[in-house]
């Protein structure tokens, strides 16, 4: 190929969306914030995000990572508190949680019988 070939100049308004864009998105949705947070902190339009999300699957899969981060870091200290901890208080939480509806509240009673759950259902 001519180096005329090799050098393709781009036409039109460079993305707003660059490296240091995406780290500072990454950053407000790792620790739980809003897309809308996020869009402010990076000073982008949030259409302009959406823009991106819906066309550039590297940039979707970056978003959708960062997303999901803080409830990932959060299950694995629920995970600590009950398995290495035995930590009741946490092992109630999940139960309420993930095995019973919200109307459902767990108690724990130890006595010298052992540990007993509780299930109260209200309404």
């Amino acid at each position: 190929m001519s180096k005329a070939l090799k050098k393709v100049k781009k036409v039109g308004r460079p993305s707003k969306i660059d490296d240091k864009t995406i780290a500072k998105l990454k950053s407000i949705l790792k620790v739980g914030g809003s897309i809308k947070e996020a869009c402010a902190y990076a000073l982008i339009d949030q259409a302009t995000y959406y823009r991106n999300l819906n066309t550039k699957k590297d940039f979707a899969n970056d978003m959708e990572s960062a997303r999901v981060f803080v409830g990932i870091m959060a299950k694995k200290n629920i995970k600590k508190a009950i398995v290495k901890d035995k930590d009741l208080e946490a092992s109630k939480w999940h139960l309420e949680k993930t095995q019973y509806n919200t109307k459902e509240q767990i108690g724990v009673n130890i006595d010298n019988e052992g540990v007993k759950l509780i299930v109260t259902r209200s309404g």
